[in-house]
């Protein structure tokens, strides 16, 4: 059967019903194509508003489970008011590149740390004439080795320092504790390494806030999306553009 556009409207015809005139068949082919590409042309318009709702959606939900969590954040870490959308708002996806790649598997990159597995026989014997074989050159082979993220404590001990004369000869001796380190978001408990991987995954991954809240889980790391979503903010303040 093929679909044939007579009077405006669309119908299917039977091999019978075709008309024997080759004419009439290219400017009904023609008019096929057409109808086809204005199909495509509608496809990928709601494929990409799809998208575009997907993205909303999921901002959305962020931001109510956001708002069900905020109040249980330490009160150093809390969301600022009003501030969450700028850390939230999400750029459309990049289209896929449409341009021809390459057949063939691209080697690893070359900078890349490279540890070497060197396999060998246990006596190697010919088996035909049952002699010792000598080495004659090495088949070499890469896979990729993966590390998933380390999460470690970093531990501040700060000295403190007292005066053994104030102490002999006065009621009190002041005490001195060596200060503390510079951070980005006073009295976080985020360090600056902890800040770069929570934003890097969300703005250039595209990770969400609340997967990287259950990747964190799995090192038994109880931290809220309030609290990440605040250090964004936060962070995000602090940031100067230069470009």
């Amino acid at each position: 059967t093929v679909r044939l556009d007579a009077n405006d409207e669309l119908r299917t015809l039977t091999m019978a019903e075709l008309p024997d005139n080759v004419e009439q068949l290219k400017a009904m082919l023609l008019k096929l194509q057409e109808e086809n590409c204005e199909l495509k042309k509608t496809v990928d318009t709601q494929a990409e508003e799809v998208v575009e709702l997907e993205n909303k959606m999921q901002l959305l939900i962020e931001q109510l489970n956001l708002s069900k969590s905020k109040r249980f954040s330490a009160k150093s870490e809390k969301e600022p008011k009003g501030t969450f959308n700028e850390a939230e708002q999400q750029n459309a996806l990049p289209k896929a590149d449409p341009k021809h790649h390459k057949k063939g598997r691209k080697p690893l990159p070359a900078e890349l740390d490279r540890e070497v597995h060197q396999h060998t026989l246990n006596a190697p014997y010919c088996e035909c004439c049952n002699e010792p074989l000598h080495q004659c050159g090495t088949e070499v082979s890469e896979e990729l080795k993966i590390i998933p993220q380390k999460v470690s404590v970093v531990r501040h001990e700060r000295t403190k320092y007292a005066c053994r004369q104030c102490e002999k000869t006065q009621t009190s001796s002041k005490i001195i504790t060596t200060p503390r380190p510079a951070n980005m978001i006073p009295k976080s408990i985020g360090s600056p390494e902890a800040f770069a991987a929570v934003v890097t995954a969300k703005y250039v991954d595209a990770l969400p806030l609340y997967r990287q809240v259950e990747i964190l889980k799995r090192s038994d790391i109880e931290l809220s999306r309030g609290t990440l979503a605040n250090w964004c903010v936060q962070l995000g303040s602090k940031v100067t553009v230069i470009v």
